[in-house]
């Protein structure tokens, strides 16, 4: 069960709390999810699979981390090189999303002490950006409530002191008391339906729409497209609006915040778990020192985030370059290392290992019964990669020769609401 709330907590983070329902709001709900459930079966599940058995392929050779699992299923030297494009990705989103996770703990302790009242759209926009840092370059450093930096020191210490105590008695213990623990106050949240307007959206002009299959295929990308002006103006200006109007709005501020503060530590051990791995293994040191070596290389990465805050430039930076970019070159990796490094024969065949039912029905596991990739499928592979990259590299140049598009993707259209 340990195990199952662990993978459950790396796999719920901000995003699903923040991003996705502004993202489905945005592209009219139910096209949206018509894109995000196709994006789910081609995208998501199948990365997954392969993640999931490359690592176990690895980890029964004895390498722990991603540097080592490249090398083990690729069985070239090189290999391990490519690896360490696995390791940077949850580091570096480390340094910014545990910043994101103080300002969530440090709203909940706000709104905990009543300190949160917020009547209009611009006490909203200057309470963040206040807080955040977002005003001024170095503005966020402070040891108040109403600055960030005291609130940075706690969630930081708090991810090692956990991460430092192993998978079993750290993450895992973590995860068992948290996962519940956000149901219980996902179900005490409420909403207030007169806040929001409805509009009619055509199902079809919306799948038309190249942001909307970039949006819903990058959701099963990783922790990436947490960050955005859209993503913070509804969680952490108009929800505190909201809480401020409702009656014991005080008590829901601190139920809200708390479980960001949940989901996002969650999702923070799970990439420090990465980094440790990757230490440990390539420096052969024990856990104490792994802690020590890779803690001092995300605070430095977390001071340069806090000090350029001006409109969030450092955080929206590694995000774009890191968050969405890198992220997406090692999943498109992952899938050309499954498919032709272990081939898929090989790769299914060991997914299957230890099933309950190992001989699943699927035609592809009948198609060869030897391991070397024949002609045709040399064909599907190269048509199923094409494809997927052909498909990302028209959304991403749309969006970018869009300018009015990219507007409506940072943020709502309209003002914020103010209090009457």
């Amino acid at each position: 069960m340990g195990v199952i709330l662990a993978v459950v907590g790396s796999a719920v983070g901000l995003g699903n709390f923040l991003r996705f329902p502004g993202q489905a709001a945005q592209y009219g709900g139910g096209a949206f999810m018509i894109a995000y459930f196709v994006s789910l079966l081609i995208i998501g599940l199948p990365i997954c699979w392969a993640e999931w058995t490359m690592g176990r392929y690895a980890g029964q050779r004895g390498f722990h981390s991603a540097a080592g699992a490249f090398y083990a299923c690729l069985k070239r030297p090189w290999a391990k090189y490519i690896g360490i494009i696995g390791v940077t990705v949850p580091v570096i989103i480390y340094m910014y999303y545990v910043v994101i996770e103080s300002w969530c703990l440090g709203y909940a302790v706000n709104f905990l002490f009543g300190k949160i009242d917020l009547g209009s759209s611009a006490e909203a926009g200057a309470f963040f950006g206040g807080f955040t840092g977002a005003s001024a370059d170095g503005s966020a450093w402070g040891f108040g409530l109403d600055h960030v930096g005291g609130f940075l020191i706690v969630v930081f210490l708090l991810n090692f002191v956990l991460i430092y105590q192993g998978i079993s008695k750290g993450i895992e213990w973590f995860c068992t008391l948290a996962m519940p623990a956000l149901v219980v106050l996902g179900e005490a949240s409420i909403r207030e339906p007169d806040r929001f307007q409805l509009r009619s959206i055509g199902v079809l002009g919306q799948l038309r729409k190249p942001q909307l299959w970039l949006a819903a295929g990058m959701a099963f990308l990783g922790v990436a497209g947490v960050v955005g002006e859209g993503t913070f103006g509804l969680g952490f200006q108009v929800l505190p609006m909201v809480f401020s109007e409702m009656p014991f709005g005080n008590v829901f501020g601190v139920l809200f915040f708390f479980l960001l503060f949940l989901a996002a530590v969650t999702n923070s051990l799970s990439m420090l778990q990465s980094g440790i791995a990757f230490v440990e293994e390539v420096l052969q040191v024990w856990r104490k020192q792994s802690v020590v070596n890779l803690g001092s290389v995300t605070a430095c990465g977390c001071v340069f985030v806090v000090f350029f805050s001006k409109d969030l430039k450092a955080l929206d930076t590694l995000d774009f370059w890191v968050g969405t970019f890198l992220i997406f070159l090692l999943a498109l990796i992952q899938i050309i290392t499954f498919s032709w490094g272990m081939g898929v024969d090989n790769g299914l065949r060991e997914a299957h290992k230890g099933a309950r039912h190992p001989d699943s029905g699927l035609p592809i596991t009948q198609l060869r019964g030897d391991a070397e990739m024949t002609l045709d499928g040399w064909i599907v592979m190269l048509l199923s990669v094409g494809a997927v990259v052909i498909l990302f590299s028209w959304c991403i140049y749309k969006v970018l020769t869009t300018p009015e598009d990219v507007d409506r993707m940072h943020g709502f259209e309209g003002d914020l609401p103010d209090r009457e």
